[in-house]
């Protein structure tokens, strides 16, 4: 009778904490909306395939079960990483894929069929969503949908996001160690500047450079741009652009003679069988790395420029900037913009240490080069 007691009490406090686990639970999301979801969240469509950059951290062993339905966008743009994961993971190539918010291509019939608990959507495309009823078509299917976001505002938008996917996948003690990593490594920087009262070089980032044969796409005083402002240096497209993104036309980099250029490129090979740039991501050639980024350095817009002339001539993995490791990204640009300052930052060890602690893949180089001035 004893063990029957026993018994009885034991599968009662598991229905007790199932219910528990059922019950709704209402969070802000990064558009400010309101969003009630059952938590943890089992079946997640992603609105952006990168978005597995942070669920990955959260969720090391099982990010992939818990998503059954995503965009192909890191399949065309970030093959490397794709690659690593279908490696670890081989029914990642068997998940879903949906269409984009952004040109009316998402299909909310789809989101039925696949039995979503949640649709996670990146901040960037809100206003589409609205204005082509998928929030309230989402709604009447008794989807939710919550918005993070790692590509507008990352400095600001990676903390709340990561915090609220920890929420979503019952990850909260893990989302914050991730949170704490990330603030530790940023202030690495903000530290050494808090004091700072030197001069602040003139810093030119190409953006996507080598996608294709055009030049110069860049950033405004937003993304890279604002990472470059609060690293310490100043960003020459702020001059020009009023908006996030822009493009200057190669005369007006001459004139702006940057004191430092840095490129954010990644391996397009799959969206572009043309590309012929430097393919940044995981386990990137270094010899073929560098052959590229000189190559990017004899454009027209680069010659004569001081900051080839002196050898300041950087690149970074492009990816970067729509995910929550950009304070690897961050961390690189302050060393570049300020080398005596940051002599000891590392940020090539600081994005291996996280791998080593929160991710399933190996560390593998290859997302940052220094033109060599040696040859």
């Amino acid at each position: 009778m004893l063990k029957l007691a026993l018994a009885t009490t034991t599968l009662a406090g598991t229905l007790v904490a199932s219910v528990a686990m059922a019950e709704p639970v209402t969070l802000t999301d990064l558009a400010g909306r309101s969003v009630t979801i059952e938590t943890p969240v089992e079946r997640a469509i992603l609105g952006e395939g990168r978005m597995l950059y942070g669920l990955t951290a959260l969720l090391p062993d099982g990010a992939v079960d818990n998503v059954v339905g995503w965009r192909d966008d890191m399949k065309l743009f970030d093959p490397r990483t794709f690659e690593a994961y279908s490696a670890l993971f081989p029914m990642l190539d068997q998940i879903a894929e949906v269409g984009r918010v952004n040109d009316g291509s998402f299909s909310v019939e789809q989101a039925i069929a696949l039995d979503a608990d949640v649709v996670l959507l990146p901040l960037d495309v809100y206003r589409a969503a609205i204005d082509g009823n998928v929030l309230d078509q989402l709604e009447g299917a008794g989807i939710p949908a919550v918005f993070v976001d790692f590509r507008e505002r990352p400095l600001d938008n990676t903390v709340p996001s990561t915090l609220l996917l920890g929420r979503v996948f019952g990850e909260e003690e893990r989302a914050q160690e991730v949170v704490d990593f990330y603030l530790a490594a940023m202030n690495q920087v903000y530290g050494p500047l808090a004091g700072f009262k030197g001069e602040r070089p003139r810093v030119f980032l190409e953006r996507g450079a080598g996608y294709d044969d055009h030049c110069c796409n860049t950033w405004g005083s937003e993304s890279f741009g604002l990472m470059v402002e609060r690293a310490g240096g100043i960003n020459v497209g702020s001059d020009f652009l009023s908006g996030a993104t822009g493009t200057l036309n190669p005369e007006q980099v001459r004139v702006s003679d940057p004191d430092v250029v840095i490129y954010t490129a990644a391996d397009w090979s799959k969206a572009n069988p043309m590309f012929a740039g430097i393919p940044h991501g995981a386990g990137a050639e270094p010899a073929l790395v560098q052959e590229r980024l000189r190559g990017m350095t004899e454009r027209p817009a680069y010659v004569g420029v001081k900051a080839v002339e002196e050898g300041r001539v950087h690149s970074l993995w492009h990816q970067f900037y729509n995910s929550p490791y950009n304070f690897a990204a961050f961390q690189a640009i302050a060393k570049w913009t300020h080398p005596e300052l940051f002599a000891e930052l590392d940020p090539d060890a600081t994005f291996a240490a996280f791998h080593e602690r929160f991710l399933p893949i190996p560390y593998d180089g290859g997302y940052f080069a220094s033109l060599d001035v040696t040859n």
